[in-house]
């Protein structure tokens, strides 16, 4: 149905089954295809061509000339996919003929109000840009892109398939596929792990990709970390194709999160585990400082290594923010202390009560209120797995013994028995034996449970399941 309030030219094709809306000028040269619908005062120009099913709403300019200085007014085209949504006030300018000649839309794209699409860019199927956001001229965006609102893509840009820009991101640097990137000026964040699962790509390929990424950007020379991959992560399909895409242009534009170098605090206590992160950062060259809460200062001889007692907040803090460091890690086991002795500084004190009050919850309450501490004091807390994700296990058989069917009856009464007292943090342990309820781990811990817990009789037969703490970093 085509309005008569509308402004059409003889020379316009416009498909029987098309609707066009008052008020709506259509030029010479366009082509609406089948079904697609042209809201009220929508203005079309230029060589363009509308595929099926597109919906255009109300003020948005299409095929109007580019805005470059260099055109002349010579013949370019636009084309847009198949069932595009593009909403109010968006602008999608034509080519130019130093750049091909043709900007093209892909299908089931959403153009949020006031988005702006350049000359000679190429935007691939099922992209989402946000409301306000441009992209300068020849920007090249693949399948699956998500740009956040109030972002801004430069020129000559290029960002790879299902990768997610955050809001108000000024993209200079090209993102590679699967990546998620932020900041005033772009930095790789990681990957866009949430869009690559909801996509139901294989796990395992997942982990892959996470493992080779990390190896790809350990240093600013790309070219010489690709060439170290092994051939393992070759055959990833996902590793295979951010390889292809940094191959394909080698200006290395792609800035990681931890090449911008900022300073990461490793806040340290026992165990062996904060020494093994150590080997990982040292490896990649990043800048680092510790803060050591080990009773035996077991890490004295390294570098920007400072001993502190746990209720020392105002120096914690202090050193970090000389060191302009503004995010943290944790690993390593750290005693509840004994708050009575415990050695405090001013801002110790201050924060002392809240502490107290969160150690009746358990360990991870501590921990978690330390976090916001220092969130408030705009420290952000990074996961300690970030460089080892080889020490996470895997869902699997770990041990000679396979359970049988007794066996996993068993554990499934455990995981909904801990399942129900999951508001408890203590209560992180369950045995489990005929199907009954045998044990329940209390604040003595897993071996005080398990003491009680043995019989001769039944010659230690049972399971035992182990949830993870809440809120575990």
């Amino acid at each position: 149905m085509i309005d008569n309030n509308s402004v059409i030219h003889k020379d316009a094709i416009i498909s029987e089954t098309a609707e066009i809306g008052p008020y709506a000028v259509i030029g010479p040269n366009v082509e609406i295809r089948k079904n697609v619908k042209i809201h009220s005062h929508v203005n079309i120009s230029g060589h363009t061509v509308v595929d099926d099913g597109t919906i255009i709403f109300p003020f948005a300019s299409i095929g109007n000339a580019p805005q470059d200085l260099k055109y002349k007014g010579e013949k370019t085209k636009l084309e847009i996919g198949k069932n595009n949504k593009i909403r109010e006030y968006v602008t999608i300018n034509p080519g130019t003929e130093n750049g091909g000649g043709l900007t093209k839309i892909g299908n089931n794209c959403l153009f949020m109000i006031s988005s702006h699409i350049a000359h000679d860019c190429v935007v691939g199927n099922n992209v989402i840009i946000a409301n306000n956001v441009p992209l300068g001229g020849h920007v090249i965006i693949e399948d699956n892109v998500v740009i956040g609102g109030n972002s801004a893509v430069q020129q000559f840009t290029r960002i790879g398939k299902l990768a997610m820009i955050g809001g108000m991101t000024g993209v200079l640097h090209d993102v590679i596929p699967y990546g998620l990137s932020i900041g005033n000026r772009n930095y790789l964040q990681g990957l866009n792990l949430i869009g690559l699962r909801r996509a139901n790509f294989n796990n395992r390929d997942i982990l892959g990709l996470n493992e080779a990424y990390k190896e790809i950007f350990t240093t600013k020379n790309l070219t010489d970390n690709i060439n170290k991959l092994n051939g393992t992560f070759k055959e990833n399909p996902l590793v295979k194709d951010v390889i292809e895409f940094i191959i394909k242009d080698k200006k290395d534009l792609f800035v990681h999160h931890f090449q911008k170098n900022k300073m990461i605090g490793l806040i340290f206590g026992e165990t062996n585990f904060p020494i093994e992160i150590l080997k990982k950062i040292k490896i990649r060259k990043l800048k680092h400082l510790i803060i050591d809460l080990s009773k035996s200062n077991k890490f004295k001889n390294e570098m920007n290594s400072h001993n502190v007692s746990i209720g020392q907040f105002g120096k914690i803090i202090k050193i970090l923010k000389v060191n302009k460091c503004n995010k943290v890690l944790f690993a390593g086991k750290v005693d509840k202390p004994n708050f009575s002795k415990l050695k405090l500084d001013l801002k110790g004190i201050y924060y002392i009560s809240r502490i107290i009050k969160k150690s009746k919850k358990g360990d991870a309450a501590i921990l978690k209120e330390i976090i916001n501490i220092l969130k408030k004091e705009k420290i952000r807390t990074i996961n300690s797995l970030t460089f080892n994700p080889e020490l996470t296990l895997k869902k699997g058989i770990y041990s000679k013994v396979k359970p049988d069917k007794e066996d996993k009856k068993d554990i499934k009464k455990a995981i909904s028995t801990l399942s129900k007292l999951g508001k408890y943090t203590f209560s992180q342990g369950t045995v489990v034996r005929n199907n009954k309820v045998v044990a329940i781990e209390g604040k003595g811990g897993t071996e005080k449970m398990l003491k009680k817990c043995r019989n001769k009789k039944f010659k230690n037969k049972g399971v035992l399941v182990k949830f993870p703490k809440k809120n575990k970093i």
